[in-house]
C-alpha cells in the first residue's frame, strides 16, 4: 500500500509538473497572440471609423442607393478571386445571418471585456510605488498572470455558446460549399490521385537517400496530399474562369441596372435612355461583363497592388475555404509503391 501511494503520489507529482511546464511554455505564446489580436484589432476599429466617416460625408449623394452599383463593380472584378469567398457569403445568408451575428455580437462582447481588463492589469500598482506590477515580472510569471486577467474577465457560458453557434454555422458552410464544389473537388482528386501515382515513386527514389530514416515513411503522405492540393486547386482554377464569366454578367446586370435607376431616381438620366432592351443599356452590360472576365482571367485571378493589401484579409479567407472545402472527406488516394 505505501509503495502504491508513493507511486501515485510520483505520478501526480509528474502529472503537475508536465502542466507547469506546459502552461510556463504556452503562457508567452498566448500573451503574444492576444496583443497581435489586439493591434489587428486596433486596425479594424481605425478602418470602422474611417469608413463611418466617409459614409456620413457621402450621404448627400445617398450612398445607400448604390450599393447595387459597388456591389455589381465588386463581382464584375473579383467574382472569380473570390469565387468560394462569395459562395460562403451566400451559403451564410441560407445559414441565416442572424445566428452568425448574434454569436459574432456575442464573441466580440467578451473580447471586448478580455481586452478592457488585460489593459486595466497594465496600469495596476499594488504597493502604489508609481511602477506598475507587470513590469516587475518576468516573461513566465507575466503570461501566468496575463492568462488569469482574462479567464477572470470572460464569461465561460456566454464564451461557449458563441463558439457553438459559430461552430454550427462554420459546419454548415463548409457542407454547403462541398455539395457546391462537388464537380470541383471530385476532378481535383483524381488529378491529384494521378500525380501521385506516377510521380510519387520517383520522388521517393530521390528523396529518401535526402531524408533520415525515421522521417522518410511521412514522404508518401506528405507527397499524396500535397499532390491532391496541387489537383484540387487546378480545379478550382478552371471553376474561377467560370465563376468570373457568371460573376461578370451578374456583377454587370447589377450595375447597370443600379447606376440607371439612381440616375432615373435623381432626374440625371432620361427615363427612356435605359428601357429594357435598349442599345445602351445591352451594350453597356456586355463590354463590362466581358472586360470584368477578361481582366480576371489575364492576371491569372491576383490582385494588383495596393488592392492585394488592402484586400489581404479577404484572400486569405479565400485560400483557407478553399483548403477546408478540397482537403476534408476526399476519395482516398490510391496507393504508392516505395
Amino acid at each position: 500500500l505505501e509503495m502504491s501511494a508513493m507511486a501515485e503520489k510520483m505520478e501526480t507529482s509528474d502529472r503537475g509538473l508536465s502542466l507547469q511546464e506546459m502552461q510556463q511554455k504556452a503562457g508567452p505564446v498566448l500573451v503574444a497572440v492576444a496583443e497581435a489580436i489586439m493591434q489587428v484589432d486596433d486596425v479594424a476599429r481605425l478602418v470602422y471609423r474611417k469608413g463611418c466617416a466617409a459614409w456620413e460625408w457621402a450621404q448627400p449623394y445617398h450612398p445607400d442607393e448604390l450599393v447595387p452599383v459597388f456591389i455589381g463593380i465588386l463581382l464584375v472584378f473579383f467574382g472569380g478571386t473570390f469565387a468560394v469567398l462569395i459562395q460562403a457569403i451566400e451559403a451564410a445568408r441560407l445559414f441565416g445571418f442572424n445566428k452568425v451575428y448574434t454569436a459574432v455580437k456575442a464573441l466580440s462582447l467578451e473580447f471586448a471585456n478580455a481586452r478592457q481588463a488585460y489593459e486595466h492589469d497594465d496600469k495596476v500598482d499594488t504597493n502604489k510605488d508609481g511602477v506598475a506590477d507587470v513590469t516587475l515580472l518576468d516573461k513566465k510569471q507575466l503570461a501566468a498572470r496575463k492568462v488569469g486577467v482574462i479567464l477572470r474577465a470572460v464569461d465561460p457560458q456566454q464564451l461557449a455558446t458563441a463558439l457553438e453557434g459559430l461552430t454550427q454555422a462554420w459546419i454548415a458552410i463548409i457542407a454547403t460549399l462541398r455539395i457546391k464544389f462537388a464537380q470541383a473537388i471530385t476532378l481535383g482528386t483524381s488529378i491529384g490521385n494521378m500525380l501521385h501515382l506516377y510521380l510519387t515513386p520517383f520522388i521517393l527514389r530521390v528523396a529518401k537517400p535526402l531524408v533520415p530514416r525515421e522521417y522518410a515513411r511521412w514522404l508518401p503522405v506528405l507527397s499524396q496530399y500535397s499532390f491532391r492540393y496541387v489537383g484540387v486547386s487546378i480545379a478550382f482554377w478552371l471553376t474561377r474562369i467560370v465563376s468570373a464569366l457568371f460573376m461578370g454578367m451578374k456583377g454587370a446586370e447589377l450595375f447597370t441596372i443600379g447606376l440607371a435607376q439612381y440616375l432615373i431616381r435623381h432626374k440625371n438620366l432620361s427615363t427612356n435612355v435605359f428601357d429594357s432592351g435598349s442599345p445602351a443599356l445591352s451594350a453597356g452590360f456586355a463590354v463590362l461583363a466581358l472586360f470584368g472576365a477578361y481582366w480576371q482571367i489575364s492576371r491569372n485571378f491576383s490582385l494588383p497592388f495596393p488592392l492585394n493589401v488592402l484586400l489581404l484579409p479577404l484572400s486569405i479567407a479565400e485560400r483557407v475555404l478553399m483548403f477546408a472545402v478540397g482537403s476534408k472527406g476526399l476519395p482516398s488516394a490510391p496507393p504508392a509503391e516505395a
